[in-house]
């Protein structure tokens, strides 16, 4: 229903990977192949691993620390007791995408800025925020690994 996605990778030269969130249902994937390319293409679908049992709860301008891999999800909960403006960032060299769930189970529609830091260039980080103003509730902040 939502249409075409975006096409990623280019035909002979770069594989395509798309790290997306989901719905239940059916989805049609179209490949393409250089001009003389022949052969078959392999197609692999990855769910992100949970590396907590149970979430800790975030603490106000406290630093938290972890380890976070391709295809690993590290989540933290977040109690809001009041409505208020929260500000979150998260960063690391795995770092792909950082959502925030309503109760865990809802998607909040706030998209993460993405930004490379070259702080260290032999070490680039993929730095992950965003902002918004949150309904008194308990929320899941989930950051997700991809390529380095």
């Amino acid at each position: 229903m939502a249409g075409a996605g975006s096409i990623v990778g280019e035909p002979g030269k770069q594989d395509g990977r798309l790290d997306l969130f989901l719905d239940r249902g059916e989805y049609k994937i179209l490949t393409y192949a250089s001009a003389k390319g022949s052969g078959q293409a392999k197609l692999s679908v990855h769910a992100f691993r949970w590396l907590q049992d149970r979430p800790p709860l975030l603490v106000e301008q406290r630093l938290e620390r972890a380890t976070l891999d391709d295809f690993e999800q590290r989540s933290y909960w977040l109690e809001v007791k009041e409505k208020h403006t929260v500000a979150i960032e998260a960063a690391g060299r795995h770092l792909s995408d950082l959502r925030l769930w309503r109760d865990g189970t809802w998607l909040v529609n706030v998209d993460p800025q993405l930004v490379i830091s070259q702080a260290r260039a032999d070490h680039p980080l993929q730095i992950a925020r965003f902002t918004a103003q949150l309904e008194p509730g308990l929320y899941l902040v989930t950051a997700y690994g991809g390529q380095s």
